[in-house]
């Protein structure tokens, strides 16, 4: 099961990611997201994973994707900050 939403803070957008990110799902969260970005016109995004419970290969892509576009992330549990910590290592660093 996935959900994905999304809402506006006073000094953000969130885009909210629950259940298993993984597989289809991960390919359905991507195209959310796709359009989620053509609608937030360069306000901060909010990357909320605080109900997010697995994520798989796919699922990890898509994260290093949204992490890469400067995201910040809101989670929850050992499990899933520890993957955002490792894929956070995987992007490389920006230059200039």
């Amino acid at each position: 099961m996935l959900r994905i939403t999304t809402g506006e803070k006073e000094d953000s957008i969130v885009f909210s990611i629950e259940g298993r990110l993984c597989g289809a799902w991960a390919d359905e969260a991507r195209g959310e997201w796709v359009r989620f970005r053509e609608r937030v016109n360069g306000h901060p995004i909010v990357l909320d994973l605080a109900g997010l419970t697995y994520v798989d290969p796919a699922g990890e892509c898509l994260l290093r994707e949204i992490l890469s576009s400067g995201a910040r992330v809101r989670s929850s549990g050992v499990l899933i900050s520890h993957i955002v910590d490792r894929v956070r290592t995987q992007i490389p660093p920006k230059l200039g």
